[in-house]
């Protein structure tokens, strides 16, 4: 199993407020970073991946979800995000 991060990305705007568990609760200003693991699934054909789950980590507030990859996109897209590293550097 291998797990798989993203860099750490600032929420800079809200743009749709969600309902979605975890999510309601982020803020501008607040550090997040997404993952996922690179594994077989057992009874998935060829030993493949069925579903991949992302899990999003906010590390302002401490708090973790997982999603579905369509579930996750819809709901991602309620904020505004930039890499941490780029707002830093300016």
């Amino acid at each position: 199993m291998i797990r798989l991060h993203s860099e750490v990305f600032l929420i800079t705007a809200i743009n749709r407020k969600t309902r979605a568990e975890t999510f309601a609760d982020w803020r501008v200003g607040d550090r997040v970073r997404f993952s996922t693991v690179m594994k077989a699934m057992a009874g998935a054909p060829g030993g493949g991946v069925y579903v991949t789950t992302f899990y999003a980590e906010n590390l302002t507030q401490g708090t973790r979800t997982s999603r579905s990859q369509t579930n996750m996109n819809s709901v991602i897209d309620s904020f505004e995000l930039r890499l941490e590293s780029e707002v830093t550097a300016e």
